[in-house]
This record gives structure tokens, C-alpha cells and sequence, in this order.
């Protein structure tokens, strides 16, 4: 998956002044002087970081919003609605920190964490209900709802995830935790 931002220690940027310029110069062979006018806004705005944060909703596509909600309405669908939204707490720390993937695609389909993944049940048709509460889920936790402690790791009886060492929230048979 293509992935158009770049993160690096937990920050953000728009890309490199040299590869902006590069695509400007792809674009424009002949617009030299484009290029030239453009360059300090272009220096300026790809030096800037973005703090990529769960506080910030906007740091998300709308595809990434979307594969993190069927994540969360695939993976548990009958749990309470305190589960969804530590489970979509859970994939935006991982999204956040950039060590589980750059994209919300590689935090979701990161091989062992999610079983709705390895089932195949993600892509698959899911109940309308079961979709709307798991958008709801990700609204609070984009807004800083969080149950679990700031876990970084979930499991249940069926993705037979090793526990956390630390566990920080357990409902039912899910659990939610710290290394």
C-alpha cells in the first residue's frame, strides 16, 4: 500500500524539498521558474513536522479510518462498547508509534495481531449495526477515549496473541495490556 506521508520518530512531514521539487520538475520540464518561486514555500512547509497523534483525527485517510473501523467491527462485533473503542485505541498507538507500520493497513494486517485478518472475516460482509457502533468506537478514541491505560496490546481466545506482561484492562475475554 502507498503510503504519502513519511513518519519519522513519531512525527510527520510532507516529504523532502528535494523529492517535491523533483516531481515539480516531472511536471513542469519547462517551468524553471515555477520551480524557483515555489521553492521556499516548498523548504518551509516540508520542514515543518506534524505531530501525528490520536488527538488529531485529521492525521487519518478516510481509507485508513475505514480499514481501522472494519477492523474493529470484524474483530469484535457482539463485545461491548468499551472493547471497541480500546481495540481502535489499541491500532491508533500502534499507527502513532510507527514501529507496527507506517499506514493503518500494516498496524491492522500485521500477521498474529488481528484473527479477523487471518479469517478473512474483514473483507468479508459485515452487519450494518456492527459497522456503525465501530464508527462510533473510533470517533472516541480518536477524541482520547481510552479504557485500557494506553495499551498496545490485545488479545482473545481466538487470536491466542501471547498475554501482555502488564495487563491494563480486561473485559470478558479480551485483554488489554503493556509489554
Amino acid at each position: 500500500m502507498y503510503c504519502s506521508r513519511k513518519r519519522e520518530n513519531g512525527m510527520e512531514t510532507a516529504g523532502t524539498a528535494k523529492t517535491v521539487v523533483s516531481a515539480a520538475k516531472k511536471q513542469y520540464p519547462k517551468g524553471l521558474f515555477t520551480v524557483l518561486a515555489l521553492l521556499p514555500v516548498l523548504l518551509f512547509q516540508s520542514a515543518l513536522p506534524v505531530r501525528c497523534t490520536a488527538a488529531d483525527p485529521s492525521f487519518l485517510s478516510e481509507r485508513e479510518r475505514e480499514i481501522i473501523v472494519r477492523a474493529v467491527a470484524a474483530e469484535c462485533p457482539d463485545a461491548s462498547y468499551g472493547v471497541q473503542v480500546g481495540l481502535a485505541g489499541v491500532i491508533l498507538r500502534r499507527l502513532e508509534s510507527g514501529r507496527y507500520g507506517n499506514d493503518a493497513a500494516c498496524v491492522v494486517y500485521a500477521a498474529g495481531f488481528l484473527h479477523c485478518t487471518e479469517s478473512g472475516r474483514i473483507a468479508g460482509s459485515l452487519p450494518e449495526d456492527a459497522l456503525v457502533q465501530a464508527e462510533h468506537a473510533v470517533e472516541t478514541a480518536l477524541r482520547g477515549g481510552d479504557p485500557t491505560d494506553g495499551a498496545l496490546y490485545f488479545a482473545t481466545p481466538e487470536n491466542h496473541m501471547t498475554p501482555p506482561t502488564r495487563i491494563t484492562y480486561r473485559e470478558g475475554g479480551y485483554i488489554f495490556g503493556k509489554r
